[in-house]
């Protein structure tokens, strides 16, 4: 009893202290209205240790001090900063009907609003941890030594599931009574089987909660029974009567999860069954309707691209990133373990994927000003252009994509966007390096270039004689995605505000490379192909995005390029002259000394570097 006393008064004191600095629970605001007094929860403990309810510590300690290294981490959520968690009930009696473990899975867990961070005593910031690619809740109790161990969680999402009349809530482990969450009984009104596989949780039989509070939360058990025997729990709590919880459906069901022994015989006519593959999004997609059509995060998503960017709504920002692209060698030489030259790779420009794009390892790099820096790797042709400026759709638009390099930026991108307009026999110099008199075709999908790449030579002319560098130019940047599927979001980009003059004809053959060329019938007839010569996507609703707009003034400009030039025509160093003595040997075809100035007669031996005599 004398510890009992204690342990209150500890328990007591931390929590006045952890209220005094503002600590968060793990709880919606819509469900703080559930919770009891701290006085409560204090007599709720001191009653459970009298009746001798412990927790196992060992398991805690496990759990809290041992990062969640299977999922993506929302910071290092460990529970023993949870100095407040959410109660499951009053002091009255609970019944438990139903217990085992279950994953589960919401998006409200990645929600600030519903589930703010935590601070640490050291007043740091705190989350939950979802597996990477998917909001199933880690339990850090998971150690796959101890899977086997019925106390401890057997995958890393599974927590130990309890329902009572009241709540259904959840802790890390068997033996562990702390409710990491919890939902009102009351609150439930409809338990749903899913539909389809979640291929999160291969091998699971996920079911749906949906409660008054929030949208939805989904259960994923190891197998069919199970799943069906927590839904028919609930259905049974909340007076729903459902066929498929009578006791003849249940044991139909019984028998279906139990293992069936195949027996081969030899059959005349067999039948054979071909597995199809499953559907994705956007499998066969194709730019006749713009990308109208396109799915999933393609009409889903809210920051979409291409846009139209209006320059008087632009917002101007003097943020510029730092460009460094080196030059790509097309041909590369591949040598074996021995030194042997094994062979050459090349860089190719191929039409694929209703585009005409160009891939290398590295065509440079971009370092934004949070110091993330993304590496270019592919340059794509687009005609006409994807972005329009005040409404106008320029003939072509270059697009150089880069993807994250970075720590927590293997996700990400940046688009740097250069457009296009037509002037009469302008040549580009990065253009002419693609040699496009000479693109490949639908049919031919592929051809070697033979000159080296360099992304600076895009703002010069054929005409100029300046060496190429980065110059500094005027953009607009803003929040997007890539403007082909599977258009994934988080991608910055940076669309050059003057347009670069080209020759119509380069114009024309890059929208002709793109087409199917017209076909010969056996009957010698010409099938005329009518497939479009446009591979643009439409532009995108902005959805409240601001469009920033940085500006480089000409002045500044020339005075890069003066800098660069005398920096390069004034190299530092110097020269120096070494003092050589040389000895020349003659052959003289006599016995008599020729009688040339300074000469002296010498052996064979020392004339032909053998050493003197």
């Amino acid at each position: 009893m004398k510890f009992n006393y204690y342990l209150v008064l500890l328990l007591t004191t931390l929590a006045i202290f952890y209220s005094s600095v503002g600590s968060v629970t793990l709880l919606s605001k819509s469900e703080a209205a559930t919770k009891v007094s701290i006085m409560e929860f204090l007599n709720n403990l001191y009653k459970s240790s009298t009746n001798e309810q412990t927790v196992e510590t060992t398991e805690n300690s496990h759990a809290h001090h041992k990062h969640g290294k299977h999922g993506h981490h929302h910071g290092h959520h460990h529970s023993h900063n949870r100095r407040m968690n959410e109660l499951v009930t009053d002091n009255s009696e609970l019944s438990i009907l139903k217990e085992g473990w279950l994953r589960i899975s919401s998006p409200s867990f990645t929600n600030e609003n519903i589930f703010p961070r935590v601070f640490k005593p050291n007043f740091k910031p705190d989350y939950i941890d979802v597996s990477e690619g998917s909001t199933f809740r880690v339990n850090n109790l998971y150690d796959k030594d101890n899977r086997k161990n019925h106390n401890y969680p057997p995958s890393s999402n599974s927590f130990y599931f309890r329902l009572s009349n009241k709540n259904l809530w959840y802790a890390i482990g068997k033996k562990n009574l702390e409710a990491l969450g919890s939902i009102p009984v009351h609150s439930i009104y409809t338990a749903e089987e899913a539909t389809k596989p979640n291929k999160k949780a291969s091998g699971a039989f996920c079911f749906f909660i949906k409660d008054k509070i929030h949208a939805d939360w989904e259960l994923c058990a190891e197998t069919n029974m199970e799943r069906l025997a927590w839904m028919c729990k609930i259905y049974e709590l909340k007076r729903i009567k459902e066929d498929k919880c009578r006791a003849s459906e249940i044991k139909k069901q019984e028998l279906a999860d139990v293992p069936v022994t195949v027996f081969e015989r030899h059959v005349t006519q067999p039948i054979i069954l071909i597995p199809q593959p499953n559907r994705f999004c956007n499998d066969n997609w194709n730019y006749e309707n713009q990308g109208t059509d396109w799915e999933c995060d393609c009409i889903e998503g809210k920051e979409q691209s291409p846009i139209n960017i209006v320059r008087k709504n632009a917002i101007t920002s003097p943020v510029f990133p730092v460009f460094t692209y080196t030059e790509v060698e097309v041909k590369t030489t591949q040598n074996a373990d021995d030194g042997q030259v094994k062979g050459h790779s090349y860089v190719k420009i191929v039409n694929e994927d209703h585009l005409l794009q160009i891939n290398a390892d590295s065509f440079g790099t971009v370092v934004t000003l949070d110091g993330t820096s993304y590496n270019a790797n592919k340059v794509v042709f687009h005609t006409p252009s994807e972005h329009l400026i005040d409404g106008v759709k320029y003939p072509m638009e270059m697009q150089i994509i880069h993807d994250g390099s970075s720590t927590g930026a293997i996700t990400k991108h940046v688009v740097l966007s250069f457009l296009f307009k037509t002037v009469p026999g302008v040549y580009n110099k990065f253009l002419d390096d693609i040699d496009f008199f000479n693109l490949p075709s639908r049919m031919n999908n592929e051809k070697k270039l033979i000159h080296d790449l360099y992304i600076p030579k895009i703002f010069y002319n054929s005409a100029d004689q300046d060496i190429p560098i980065m110059k500094k130019f005027s953009f607009f940047t803003y929040q997007g995605s890539l403007t082909t599927p599977p258009c994934s979001q988080k991608t910055i980009h940076y669309v050059a505000a003057d347009p670069i003059e080209i020759g119509s004809t380069a114009i024309q053959l890059f929208q002709e490379a793109i087409k199917m060329p017209d076909m010969r019938s056996s009957k010698g007839d010409i099938i005329q192909n009518t497939d479009t010569t446009e591979n643009a996507r439409k532009v995108q609703p902005l959805n409240g995005r601001n469009v920033f707009y940085f500006h480089v003034k000409k002045e500044e400009i020339s005075q890069l390029k003066k800098e660069y030039l005398a920096h390069k025509e004034k190299p530092r160093g110097h020269y120096e002259k070494v003092m050589k003595k040389i000895n020349n040997y003659y052959y003289v075809n006599n016995n008599n000394p020729s009688g040339m100035p300074g000469s002296i007669v010498v052996s064979e031996k020392e004339a032909k570097g053998f050493g003197s005599s």
